[in-house]
């Protein structure tokens, strides 16, 4: 179906080339009607139902990490969707909470990840958006915070478990 791979095209193109012979407004309500479920889910929609979703996280610490993971993805994308649309405070406050989601878990390696993703968009924002440069220098501090545990958990990795090489000997 057309709207499956242009779930914008409109009803009168969708009309002319299906080859619509009947009345164009009937179409085009019917069109309207089913269009939604070909139109792709909005990042604030899925924040939304991920927040309604949140109890499940209690379950274990698993689902709560996958949870923290998930929303602080959804709102580093909403951040830059917003600092896109020139709503700085708003992409601000988005990268701010998908640092914080991530805080929690400090030990973990893919939230430091998700985290330094988040810090070093949230800086490439603001410098466009020519914020304070002590506002960029908090944000600098935290991304360099976090490469160096980052660093230092990649060590202590490497320590534990002996290359093949120094297994041999």
């Amino acid at each position: 179906m057309l709207l499956s791979a242009y779930p914008q095209m409109p009803a009168t193109v969708i009309a002319e080339r299906v080859g619509w012979t009947g009345s164009i407004s009937w179409f085009r309500e019917r069109v309207r009607a089913i269009r939604r479920e070909y139109l792709p889910v909005d990042p604030v929609d899925r924040l939304e139902l991920v927040n309604e979703r949140e109890p499940l996280s209690t379950s274990s610490a698993d689902h709560d990490k996958h949870y923290r993971y998930l929303r602080a993805i959804l709102q580093t994308e909403l951040s830059t969707c917003q600092f896109s649309r020139g709503n700085l405070q708003e992409a601000y406050n988005l990268g701010l909470a998908a640092v914080q989601a991530l805080s929690i878990i400090p030990s973990d390696q893919n939230a430091r990840v998700i985290a330094m993703k988040s810090i070093f968009d949230q800086i490439h924002n603001l410098s466009v958006g020519e914020a304070p440069a002590a506002l960029l220098a908090i944000y600098a501090h935290l991304l360099v915070q976090l490469c160096n545990e980052c660093e230092a958990n990649q060590r202590k990795r490497s320590a534990i478990s002996p290359t093949p090489s120094q297994a041999r000997h």
